[in-house]
Protein backbone atom coordinates (compact mmCIF):
# COMPACT_ATOMS: atom_id res chain seq x y z
CA UNK A 1 0.00 0.00 0.00
CA UNK A 2 1.18 3.59 -0.86
CA UNK A 3 0.82 6.80 1.11
CA UNK A 4 -2.17 8.77 -0.61
CA UNK A 5 -1.31 12.53 -1.76
CA UNK A 6 -3.64 15.54 -1.21
CA UNK A 7 -5.09 14.63 -4.46
CA UNK A 8 -5.77 11.05 -4.16
CA UNK A 9 -7.11 11.54 -0.37
CA UNK A 10 -9.40 14.24 -1.65
CA UNK A 11 -10.98 11.92 -4.88
CA UNK A 12 -11.83 9.10 -1.50
CA UNK A 13 -13.49 11.90 0.15
CA UNK A 14 -15.43 12.95 -2.44
CA UNK A 15 -16.62 9.38 -3.38
CA UNK A 16 -17.56 8.65 -0.05
CA UNK A 17 -19.33 11.63 0.60
CA UNK A 18 -21.97 9.90 -3.17
CA UNK A 19 -22.07 6.48 -0.87
CA UNK A 20 -23.30 8.31 1.66
CA UNK A 21 -25.61 10.82 0.62
CA UNK A 22 -27.16 7.38 -1.71
CA UNK A 23 -27.78 5.54 1.38
CA UNK A 24 -29.08 9.04 3.22
CA UNK A 25 -31.40 9.31 0.55
CA UNK A 26 -32.88 5.73 0.20
CA UNK A 27 -33.07 5.44 4.12
CA UNK A 28 -35.23 8.91 4.02
CA UNK A 29 -37.68 7.32 1.66
CA UNK A 30 -38.23 3.83 3.86
CA UNK A 31 -38.57 6.41 7.21
CA UNK A 32 -40.91 8.65 5.27
CA UNK A 33 -42.85 5.90 4.25
CA UNK A 34 -42.74 4.02 7.50
CA UNK A 35 -43.93 7.41 9.07
CA UNK A 36 -46.57 9.39 6.57
CA UNK A 37 -49.93 8.75 5.60
CA UNK A 38 -50.66 7.02 2.19
CA UNK A 39 -52.86 10.19 0.87
CA UNK A 40 -49.77 12.48 0.79
CA UNK A 41 -47.38 9.39 0.00
CA UNK A 42 -49.06 9.60 -3.36
CA UNK A 43 -49.36 12.91 -3.64
CA UNK A 44 -45.23 13.54 -3.19
CA UNK A 45 -44.83 10.72 -5.16
CA UNK A 46 -42.73 12.74 -7.50
CA UNK A 47 -40.66 14.04 -6.05
CA UNK A 48 -40.24 10.76 -3.74
CA UNK A 49 -39.44 9.20 -7.48
CA UNK A 50 -36.56 12.50 -8.02
CA UNK A 51 -34.92 11.37 -5.15
CA UNK A 52 -34.53 7.95 -5.68
CA UNK A 53 -33.03 8.79 -9.41
CA UNK A 54 -30.59 11.02 -7.03
CA UNK A 55 -29.19 7.78 -5.03
CA UNK A 56 -28.61 6.39 -8.16
CA UNK A 57 -26.83 9.37 -9.87
CA UNK A 58 -24.57 9.93 -6.52
CA UNK A 59 -23.73 6.24 -6.58
CA UNK A 60 -22.88 6.17 -9.81
CA UNK A 61 -20.62 9.48 -9.73
CA UNK A 62 -19.10 7.54 -7.23
CA UNK A 63 -18.14 4.52 -9.04
CA UNK A 64 -16.93 6.43 -11.69
CA UNK A 65 -13.98 7.84 -9.23
CA UNK A 66 -10.57 7.98 -10.67
CA UNK A 67 -8.90 6.47 -7.52
CA UNK A 68 -6.11 5.05 -6.35
CA UNK A 69 -6.17 1.31 -6.45
CA UNK A 70 -2.91 0.84 -4.28
CA UNK A 71 -4.18 3.01 -1.38
CA UNK A 72 -4.96 1.82 2.17
CA UNK A 73 -8.42 2.98 1.79
CA UNK A 74 -9.49 1.16 -1.24
CA UNK A 75 -10.55 -2.03 0.23
CA UNK A 76 -12.52 0.11 2.49
CA UNK A 77 -14.44 2.23 -0.22
CA UNK A 78 -14.69 -1.06 -2.40
CA UNK A 79 -17.00 -2.49 0.83
CA UNK A 80 -18.76 0.63 0.94
CA UNK A 81 -19.49 0.53 -2.77
CA UNK A 82 -20.57 -3.21 -3.13
CA UNK A 83 -22.99 -2.06 -0.06
CA UNK A 84 -24.53 0.92 -1.30
CA UNK A 85 -25.08 -0.48 -5.04
CA UNK A 86 -27.19 -3.77 -2.59
CA UNK A 87 -29.08 -0.92 -0.49
CA UNK A 88 -30.37 0.57 -3.57
CA UNK A 89 -31.34 -2.41 -5.25
CA UNK A 90 -32.69 -4.07 -2.10
CA UNK A 91 -35.84 -3.72 -3.67
CA UNK A 92 -38.11 -1.77 -6.04
CA UNK A 93 -38.95 2.19 -5.61
CA UNK A 94 -42.78 0.54 -6.28
CA UNK A 95 -42.15 -2.46 -3.77
CA UNK A 96 -40.97 0.62 -1.19
CA UNK A 97 -44.39 2.50 -1.95
CA UNK A 98 -46.73 -0.39 -1.48
CA UNK A 99 -44.66 -1.94 1.54
CA UNK A 100 -47.68 -1.78 3.79
CA UNK A 101 -49.73 -3.47 1.74
CA UNK A 102 -47.32 -6.49 1.54
CA UNK A 103 -48.42 -9.53 4.28
CA UNK A 104 -46.65 -9.40 7.58
CA UNK A 105 -44.34 -12.42 7.10
CA UNK A 106 -42.99 -10.47 3.68
CA UNK A 107 -42.55 -7.26 5.23
CA UNK A 108 -40.30 -9.09 8.52
CA UNK A 109 -38.42 -11.29 5.93
CA UNK A 110 -36.86 -8.28 3.84
CA UNK A 111 -36.52 -5.63 7.12
CA UNK A 112 -34.50 -8.32 8.85
CA UNK A 113 -32.86 -9.66 5.75
CA UNK A 114 -31.91 -5.53 5.14
CA UNK A 115 -30.42 -4.91 8.88
CA UNK A 116 -28.67 -7.96 8.42
CA UNK A 117 -27.06 -7.04 5.55
CA UNK A 118 -26.54 -3.86 7.22
CA UNK A 119 -24.30 -5.39 9.58
CA UNK A 120 -22.59 -7.62 8.10
CA UNK A 121 -21.09 -4.27 6.34
CA UNK A 122 -20.46 -2.36 9.87
CA UNK A 123 -18.67 -5.18 10.90
CA UNK A 124 -16.27 -5.86 7.69
CA UNK A 125 -15.50 -1.88 7.45
CA UNK A 126 -14.77 -1.83 11.37
CA UNK A 127 -12.16 -4.24 10.57
CA UNK A 128 -10.90 -2.24 7.91
CA UNK A 129 -10.15 1.19 9.78
CA UNK A 130 -7.55 2.11 11.27
CA UNK A 131 -8.40 2.13 15.30
CA UNK A 132 -7.62 6.20 15.11
CA UNK A 133 -9.84 7.11 12.74
CA UNK A 134 -12.73 8.03 13.69
CA UNK A 135 -14.63 7.17 11.27
CA UNK A 136 -13.88 3.73 12.68
CA UNK A 137 -15.84 5.03 15.94
CA UNK A 138 -18.76 6.00 13.93
CA UNK A 139 -18.79 2.17 12.52
CA UNK A 140 -18.86 0.75 15.75
CA UNK A 141 -21.54 3.42 16.99
CA UNK A 142 -23.92 2.39 13.98
CA UNK A 143 -23.07 -1.40 14.38
CA UNK A 144 -24.75 -0.91 18.08
CA UNK A 145 -27.52 0.87 16.83
CA UNK A 146 -28.03 -1.68 13.68
CA UNK A 147 -28.26 -4.34 16.06
CA UNK A 148 -30.36 -2.76 18.32
CA UNK A 149 -32.60 -2.31 15.54
CA UNK A 150 -32.35 -5.59 14.31
CA UNK A 151 -33.44 -6.47 18.20
CA UNK A 152 -36.26 -4.51 17.25
CA UNK A 153 -37.53 -5.84 14.80
CA UNK A 154 -38.04 -9.16 16.91
CA UNK A 155 -39.20 -7.39 19.91
CA UNK A 156 -42.14 -5.79 18.02
CA UNK A 157 -43.49 -9.60 17.44
CA UNK A 158 -43.57 -10.29 20.97
CA UNK A 159 -40.82 -11.18 21.41
CA UNK A 160 -41.02 -9.38 25.24
CA UNK A 161 -43.42 -12.07 26.08
CA UNK A 162 -40.94 -14.85 26.40
CA UNK A 163 -39.54 -14.12 29.54
CA UNK A 164 -39.47 -17.30 31.34
CA UNK A 165 -36.82 -18.60 28.40
CA UNK A 166 -34.03 -18.12 29.72
CA UNK A 167 -32.13 -17.56 25.84
CA UNK A 168 -34.52 -14.85 25.63
CA UNK A 169 -33.59 -12.60 28.48
CA UNK A 170 -29.87 -13.01 27.69
CA UNK A 171 -30.93 -12.05 24.30
CA UNK A 172 -32.38 -8.68 25.97
CA UNK A 173 -29.87 -8.14 28.21
CA UNK A 174 -27.71 -7.75 24.95
CA UNK A 175 -29.75 -5.10 23.57
CA UNK A 176 -29.65 -2.98 26.31
CA UNK A 177 -26.12 -3.22 26.39
CA UNK A 178 -25.35 -2.47 23.29
CA UNK A 179 -27.53 0.65 22.95
CA UNK A 180 -25.93 1.73 26.29
CA UNK A 181 -22.37 1.01 24.44
CA UNK A 182 -23.67 2.96 21.75
CA UNK A 183 -24.11 6.10 24.09
CA UNK A 184 -21.29 5.80 25.62
CA UNK A 185 -19.13 5.93 22.52
CA UNK A 186 -20.84 8.75 20.47
CA UNK A 187 -20.81 10.73 24.38
CA UNK A 188 -16.87 10.04 24.64
CA UNK A 189 -16.01 11.19 21.25
CA UNK A 190 -18.19 14.60 21.92
CA UNK A 191 -16.40 14.98 25.25
CA UNK A 192 -12.83 14.55 23.32
CA UNK A 193 -13.14 15.81 20.54
CA UNK A 194 -11.25 12.92 19.01
CA UNK A 195 -12.46 13.85 15.66
CA UNK A 196 -11.02 17.19 15.51
CA UNK A 197 -7.45 16.66 13.78
CA UNK A 198 -8.88 14.24 11.46
CA UNK A 199 -11.39 16.78 10.14
CA UNK A 200 -8.09 19.46 10.13
CA UNK A 201 -6.75 16.76 7.60
CA UNK A 202 -9.62 16.82 5.68
CA UNK A 203 -9.91 20.50 5.21
CA UNK A 204 -6.18 20.47 3.70
CA UNK A 205 -8.08 18.41 0.92
CA UNK A 206 -10.47 21.03 0.18
CA UNK A 207 -10.81 23.76 -2.69
CA UNK A 208 -10.18 27.24 -0.84
CA UNK A 209 -11.63 29.01 -3.99
CA UNK A 210 -14.60 27.41 -3.23
CA UNK A 211 -14.88 27.81 0.77
CA UNK A 212 -14.21 31.38 -0.03
CA UNK A 213 -17.64 31.72 -1.88
CA UNK A 214 -19.37 31.13 2.02
CA UNK A 215 -16.44 31.43 4.35
CA UNK A 216 -13.97 34.73 5.51
CA UNK A 217 -11.33 32.22 6.13
CA UNK A 218 -10.08 28.41 6.58
CA UNK A 219 -10.65 28.59 10.45
CA UNK A 220 -13.86 29.10 10.21
CA UNK A 221 -14.75 26.75 7.47
CA UNK A 222 -12.78 23.93 9.65
CA UNK A 223 -15.00 25.04 12.30
CA UNK A 224 -18.52 24.60 10.74
CA UNK A 225 -16.86 21.34 9.21
CA UNK A 226 -16.13 20.30 12.98
CA UNK A 227 -19.43 21.07 13.92
CA UNK A 228 -20.82 18.65 11.67
CA UNK A 229 -19.02 16.36 12.52
CA UNK A 230 -19.71 16.90 16.27
CA UNK A 231 -23.81 16.58 15.17
CA UNK A 232 -23.37 13.41 13.52
CA UNK A 233 -22.20 12.13 17.17
CA UNK A 234 -24.77 13.78 18.89
CA UNK A 235 -27.41 12.23 16.42
CA UNK A 236 -26.14 8.63 17.26
CA UNK A 237 -26.14 9.58 21.02
CA UNK A 238 -29.64 10.79 21.38
CA UNK A 239 -31.01 8.25 18.59
CA UNK A 240 -29.39 5.38 20.66
CA UNK A 241 -31.19 7.04 23.97
CA UNK A 242 -33.99 7.37 21.94
CA UNK A 243 -34.12 3.39 20.83
CA UNK A 244 -33.47 2.62 24.48
CA UNK A 245 -36.17 4.42 26.25
CA UNK A 246 -38.70 2.93 23.04
CA UNK A 247 -37.53 -0.99 23.54
CA UNK A 248 -37.93 -0.43 28.01
CA UNK A 249 -41.06 0.95 27.44
CA UNK A 250 -42.22 -2.45 25.00
CA UNK A 251 -40.04 -4.21 27.89
CA UNK A 252 -42.38 -2.62 30.85
CA UNK A 253 -45.84 -2.54 28.52
CA UNK A 254 -45.64 0.89 29.06
CA UNK A 255 -48.85 1.91 26.59
CA UNK A 256 -47.75 5.32 25.56
CA UNK A 257 -44.66 3.86 23.53
CA UNK A 258 -47.07 3.78 20.98
CA UNK A 259 -47.07 7.70 20.57
CA UNK A 260 -44.50 9.54 22.29
CA UNK A 261 -41.41 7.50 22.63
CA UNK A 262 -41.96 5.75 19.08
CA UNK A 263 -42.40 9.35 17.09
CA UNK A 264 -39.36 10.68 19.53
CA UNK A 265 -37.27 7.78 18.23
CA UNK A 266 -38.79 9.00 14.29
CA UNK A 267 -37.66 12.30 14.82
CA UNK A 268 -34.24 11.67 16.30
CA UNK A 269 -33.78 9.52 13.22
CA UNK A 270 -34.76 12.25 10.89
CA UNK A 271 -32.17 14.47 12.26
CA UNK A 272 -29.40 11.57 12.07
CA UNK A 273 -30.21 11.24 8.99
CA UNK A 274 -29.72 15.50 7.98
CA UNK A 275 -26.60 15.63 10.21
CA UNK A 276 -25.10 12.71 7.52
CA UNK A 277 -26.57 14.30 4.55
CA UNK A 278 -25.38 17.78 5.28
CA UNK A 279 -21.83 16.45 6.58
CA UNK A 280 -21.70 14.66 3.48
CA UNK A 281 -22.86 17.98 0.79
CA UNK A 282 -20.42 20.25 2.48
CA UNK A 283 -17.57 17.79 1.77
CA UNK A 284 -18.96 18.18 -1.96
CA UNK A 285 -19.39 21.62 -1.93
CA UNK A 286 -15.64 22.09 -0.79
CA UNK A 287 -14.66 20.12 -2.81
CA UNK A 288 -16.27 21.97 -5.70
CA UNK A 289 -18.09 19.23 -6.57
CA UNK A 290 -21.55 19.82 -8.62
CA UNK A 291 -24.34 19.56 -6.35
CA UNK A 292 -27.91 18.91 -7.17
CA UNK A 293 -31.43 20.11 -5.05
CA UNK A 294 -32.64 16.78 -3.14
CA UNK A 295 -35.25 17.18 -0.44
CA UNK A 296 -34.97 14.63 2.38
CA UNK A 297 -39.00 13.92 3.37
CA UNK A 298 -38.93 12.04 6.67
CA UNK A 299 -39.13 13.97 10.21
CA UNK A 300 -41.24 17.01 10.99
CA UNK A 301 -39.00 19.36 8.91
CA UNK A 302 -40.26 20.75 5.97
CA UNK A 303 -36.97 22.07 3.86
CA UNK A 304 -33.47 20.84 4.61
CA UNK A 305 -31.02 22.45 6.90
CA UNK A 306 -28.06 23.94 5.08
CA UNK A 307 -25.22 26.59 4.60
CA UNK A 308 -24.44 25.14 0.98
CA UNK A 309 -24.83 27.24 -2.13
CA UNK A 310 -25.85 25.42 -5.15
Amino acid sequence: MTEDTQVQKRQYLIANAYLEMAVCLIDDIDSYIDDDSSNKIHFEKDKIFQNYKSAFYYFSKAKGMDLNRSSNQFEAYKLSCNFTDYYLNRKSLETTLNFSSLDSDMQNTMTVYSLEEQLRYLRKISTLLNESDPVRLEAQIAASYFRSMKSNMRLVVDEFSKKDCEDFLDFKHSVFEDLKKSIDLSSNAIQSNAYQDFVINQIDCFDEEALKIVFESKEEAAEHYINMWSMVFHGWKDIAKSAYGMLRCIALEIEDHDNSQINEFSMEHAFLLRSVYERSKFVLFACNETLIEDKLFSGVYSEPITMLVH
